[in-house]
């Protein structure tokens, strides 16, 4: 037995009557008219501006029930954009993503009720996630403020449950295609959005550094822009370098190449230290990984770099981006806020270092389960220090954050998902053939394409998370729905190490060296 936990229910000779009720065919038509006629109803009860939306996303909705691949894609590319549907009941936001989140979740498990065949596939990665979610729980019992800690529960569990979608729904090869596809183009057009906002000066005062405008797109600040690009861009490097007996080719290739540029400028222009450093880091471990021409290459730009210090120190450079650059290297120091003199070139670091001192007090005084997930703003105010009295919301670091908000078990369990986020993910490259340049050295050599997607993929998802867990040190990624997104990619973690098999639509090809056996099932 593999890894994955399975459950399938017993499988009945005769499809149930709920089970040819989702598939309409040519005697759904009534059905298909009745519903259209209530919806017609409902929208003229409401205002013109309300009636407008309705009869756009209603349709969308039931379309992505109805057909998952559409729901699918509309759930990736409605992450960036996700700010424009928010809609506050009470104490909690709701977006089109966690609409989508419960479309995509009760389509699937409608269906395997209806056909009496569940299958539920999780993995380690699944199995620690779930640990951390206890933890959560435990921790919630401290919450001063409940509603912030049903929030964070509410935010991890969906992160959870698409990880189990992912890894039990997506098993096919095409459901790689469409997920890498739908993220590229998702990214690229949320770039476009930061890109506009650079160029043009649009944006907040705050945002702007010497002659630049911070790009931040639809999530309201850029570092979490930049987390969202950087997750998106070692899966678009990874496809447009890809050899040409896999995939893509031809004018796909050049729109995905197109795309991933794009995203590298948007993610440049966010101006975020700790999205380059991220970045940096998760691309030259791809670059170590991929070929020895990419370690080659990796040599020349650690030389580039170089060179580009050495212009900097000379002047060449505008002043407000080395400066930008050049305190990067402070994040690396460790001090004492209370005594250091604020300046504009300084002022986001010591601003950092003040909530890292609060988070690591707040810990101190709540070792053990914390002060409840959430309910770091809550708790802040009695640990401020000096002038930083402003909560911020979270402690500019995902780890120090989650030590203050659920103790010592919290951050062992955190530490131990990412760990086997890493393990599994380099366990998956060394089955697939462990030093992709072993396999691809002539475009002749490999052994199946899919394969090839497969090894691509996992260093794409190596390279995505490297780069969150380096940011994360700087900052709380985990927000606009990139948490739930981080828990798709997840759980085709699992497929992908596992092996290709089935998916939403199963492939039509079939091995050639043995008729009638499907390569999906080939590991």
């Amino acid at each position: 037995m593999d890894s994955r936990t399975r459950i399938d229910m017993v499988r009945f000779a005769q499809p149930s009557a709920l089970a040819d009720s989702l598939s309409l065919g040519a005697n759904g038509t009534p059905a298909i008219l009745a519903v259209a006629g209530a919806l017609a109803i409902a929208a003229g009860a409401l205002p013109l501006h309300y009636s407008a939306i309705f009869v756009i996303a209603v349709p969308l909705l039931l379309l992505a029930w109805t057909v998952p691949r559409v729901g699918l894609v509309l759930f990736l590319l409605s992450i960036p954009f996700s700010s424009w549907t928010k809609v506050t009941l009470g104490e909690f936001d709701v977006t089109a993503t966690d609409v989508l989140v419960g479309i995509l979740l009760s389509s699937w498990l409608g269906r395997g009720i209806a056909r009496q065949q569940l299958r539920v596939s999780g993995g380690p990665i699944v199995g620690i996630a779930l640990a951390l979610l206890g933890a959560a729980l435990l921790s919630s019992l401290a919450a001063v403020d409940f509603p912030d800690a049903v929030k964070e529960l509410i935010k991890l569990a969906e992160m959870i449950a698409m990880a189990i979608y992912a890894a039990s729904v997506l098993t096919g090869p095409d459901d790689t295609r469409v997920v890498l596809l739908a993220l590229i183009a998702a990214g690229a057009a949320e770039a476009m959005v930061g890109l506009y906002q650079f160029v043009t000066g649009s944006g907040p005062e705050a945002f702007a550094i010497g002659p630049f405008m911070r790009a931040y797109g639809d999530f309201a600040q850029p570092n979490g822009l930049a987390g969202y690009l950087a997750m998106i861009l070692p899966f678009g490097v990874v496809l447009s370098v890809l050899p040409r007996p896999g995939w893509p080719t031809g004018w796909h290739r050049g729109l995905i190449i197109a795309a991933t540029l794009i995203i590298a400028v948007g993610l440049v222009a966010t101006l975020s230290r700790g999205g380059w450093l991220g970045s940096a880091a998760g691309l030259a471990v791809m670059a170590l990984l991929w070929s020895a021409a990419t370690r080659r290459a990796l040599m020349f730009a650690i030389a580039g770099v170089a060179v580009a210090v050495v212009v900097a120190s000379v002047g060449v450079l505008p002043l407000a981006l080395i400066e930008r650059v050049g305190v990067v290297f402070e994040y690396f120091r460790v001090f004492d806020v209370r005594t250091v003199a604020v300046t504009p070139t300084n002022f986001a670091l010591v601003e950092r270092m003040a909530h890292w001192q609060a988070a690591w007090t707040m810990a101190m005084d709540h070792p053990l389960i914390g002060v409840g997930p959430g309910n770091y703003e809550a708790a802040y105010p009695s640990y401020a220090v000096g002038q930083w009295v402003e909560p911020l919301g979270h402690a500019h670091n995902y780890y120090l954050n989650t030590f203050a908000e659920m103790g010592v078990i919290g951050l062992t369990l955190l530490l131990a998902f990412m760990a086997t986020i890493f393990v599994r993910i380099a366990t998956g490259i060394a089955r697939a053939g462990a030093s992709l340049a072993r396999v691809w050295p002539n475009e002749t050599a490999s052994d199946d394409r899919r394969d090839m997607l497969r090894r691509a993929a996992l260093v794409g998802a190596l390279g995505g998370a490297l780069t969150l867990s380096v940011h994360n040190s700087f900052d709380n990624i985990f927000v606009h729905g990139i948490g739930v997104q981080f828990g798709l990619i997840l759980g085709l973690v699992e497929v992908w190490c596992m092996g290709f098999r089935g998916g939403l639509a199963p492939e039509r090809e079939t091995d050639r060296s043995t008729p009638g056996t499907s390569r999906a099932h080939r590991g």
